[in-house]
């Protein structure tokens, strides 16, 4: 596999994690801000450091603001898979 196919498909600040789990394989599980934040969180020390972490409290903040808007509806999507099942 070539170096430009794995920063494409698999880059460092996404692979690192010494599990071999791939930041990919769990957010998305998630919700898109949820997951969106995961992803900069996974990042953030290998990236863009605090700048990302800055991302990630954006996202959470929208997704706090998407959960608050449904709860008024009294609707809330169901959960897909519990997280545990990567543990």
């Amino acid at each position: 596999m070539s170096d430009e196919h794995n920063t494409i498909n698999h880059p460092n600040h996404y692979t690192w994690h010494p599990s071999g789990v791939e930041c990919k394989d769990i957010i998305e599980e998630f919700s898109y801000h949820v997951g969106t934040a995961m992803g900069y969180l996974w990042r953030h020390e290998y990236k863009n450091g605090i700048e990302d972490l800055k991302k990630a409290v954006q996202h959470i903040q929208f997704e706090i603001e998407r959960l608050e808007d449904k709860q008024l509806d009294n609707t809330f999507p169901a959960v897909k898979d519990p997280i545990i099942k990567y543990f």
